[in-house]
């Protein structure tokens, strides 16, 4: 599970004194276990992946803010932050993969899907392998071509 292996990587990064990255990933595993306490149920490697992502974007929108205060240091910071994070990720899906998914949800539906719902149903089937921005910007440029 994604959650056993970030403690263990607490433990390899206490022992190597690597105090940033420890204090990332107590960090990412309190939130975890905020959504564990929420749900009052042991999280599944979906929902952590979900946890992941959220902190993800919450960092990718502290670096907009930094950007705009000319803050350099925060925002190397922060992006140092979201690589610790990313290896705990499953690998990402390539675009061409992503627009498969989207040709597949679309032939199968027989009335025009509208494109909240494409997203939501591609998301679905992604599993938490792809960014749902990415995603959305992918649809867009497919229902805008037809």
């Amino acid at each position: 599970m994604i959650k056993d292996d970030i403690q263990s990587e607490i433990f390899k990064s206490l022992k190597q004194g690597n105090k940033e990255r420890v204090n990332v990933l107590r960090y990412v595993l309190s939130q975890i276990k905020y959504r564990e306490i929420n749900t009052q149920k042991d999280i599944t490697d979906e929902e952590t992946v979900s946890v992941l992502r959220q902190e993800i974007k919450k960092q990718n929108e502290a670096i907009e803010m930094f950007k705009k205060g000319s803050r350099q240091d925060l925002v190397e910071q922060n992006q140092n932050e979201i690589a610790i994070i990313r290896e705990f990720l499953p690998p990402s899906l390539s675009d061409s993969e992503l627009n498969k998914i989207i040709n597949d949800i679309l032939k199968e539906s027989e009335v025009p899907v509208h494109t909240g719902k494409l997203i939501g149903l591609v998301i679905g089937k992604t599993k938490g392998r792809a960014e749902p921005g990415r995603i959305a910007q992918l649809v867009n440029q497919k229902l805008a071509k037809t």
